[in-house]
């Protein structure tokens, strides 16, 4: 059953990546690299001191030339001098279980160790970048039948055919802790019907080609985000205004049931004031009804009332203050 990353819902493999170094220059650099003396940008300064190296010595130059020295005979201008070897896995493999690097390292440090013997002369652990790995460098060293020892990398790694074997090495190197190898070249592409029919080369991209294409997706995530927050505080003043006009809205709404309040009150008044006019002068039709005359004669008899009874609005209306 193939292993799957539960966090992230893909498969957890083991990462395999082989690097041909022939000159001393090249293991320079790469011992410069691996022990810090030079600026890493991917590297955390603040966790250096949780890399390790399990074999070796001070450097990494002294290490290949103390091997080199068992080599019989000059050595060619173009020989493979070391091979660089990285292992590891996706970053969310480590992060999921914290005691799974040093079950990694175990393992990965035993493996190497059997497979390589004393051509492995030097392992580099480190733990300072996003996910934990391993840079091992061996000397291809082959002893001859006639007893003397050669430099043969392509006995070593050289064909396709070395390389997928090494790769399923790999791949069960650490299948106890739940990778597992890497996707198999395919046999036969599904656009071709003829078994054996070319296959494309899938080429590992260098640290600075894949930080260079990184960059580029982190830019555009970048400007994604400037864009959504641009676009977020563009929603935000429309909403602020929204509100206002939302606000100045509901007052209108609670001035306007204030004034339809009032209109209510002068209409239960003024029908109030319709009975008690009658009620008080005795009128036979009710006073809606009434002739100008009468509204007239009507009027002057309540304004004479009101000077003589100034309490009437408390009979008509009740609660009502004066």
């Amino acid at each position: 059953m193939r292993k799957v990353n539960v966090r992230r819902g893909i498969m957890a493999e083991i990462v395999c990546r082989i690097r041909r170094l022939k000159s001393m220059a090249a293991i320079g650099v790469a011992d410069r690299h691996n022990r810090r003396t030079h600026f890493t940008k991917s590297a955390d300064p603040e966790r250096r001191h949780l890399n390790q190296v399990p074999i070796g010595g001070a450097s990494l130059v002294e290490d290949v030339k103390d091997k080199l020295a068992t080599v019989d005979g000059a050595l060619r201008s173009n020989a493979v001098l070391a091979v660089e070897m990285v292992l590891s896995a996706a970053a969310s493999w480590f992060e999921a279980d914290p005691s799974r690097a040093a079950a990694f390292l175990e393992r990965a440090v035993q493996q190497l160790v059997d497979r390589y013997g004393d051509r492995l002369v030097r392992i580099d652990w480190h733990m300072d970048e996003t996910a934990p790995h391993i840079h091992a460098f061996i000397v291809p060293t082959e002893v001859k039948p006639s007893g003397k020892v050669k430099l043969n990398a392509k006995g070593m790694l050289g064909g396709p055919r070395k390389m997928h074997e090494l790769q399923d090495w790999a791949g069960e190197l650490c299948q106890p802790l739940g990778l597992e190898r890497g996707k198999k070249r395919p046999s036969v592409l599904p656009e071709n019907d003829e078994v054996g029919a070319p296959q494309p080369r899938r080429r590992h991209k260098s640290p600075r080609q894949y930080m260079a294409e990184a960059e580029q997706m982190h830019e555009a995530s970048r400007r994604m985000l400037a864009q959504a927050e641009r676009e977020r505080q563009t929603l935000d003043e429309e909403r602020a205004a929204f509100e206002q006009e939302l606000a100045a809205l509901r007052l209108q709404q609670t001035e306007l049931s204030d004034l339809m309040a009032r209109v209510l009150h002068l209409n239960e008044g003024m029908a109030t004031l319709d009975v008690w006019v009658g009620e008080e002068l005795g009128a036979t039709v009710a006073f809606a009804d009434a002739s100008p005359e009468d509204v007239d004669r009507v009027y002057a008899e309540v304004v004479q009332l009101l000077r003589t009874e100034p309490t009437w609005e408390t009979a008509l209306c009740g609660s009502c203050e004066p």
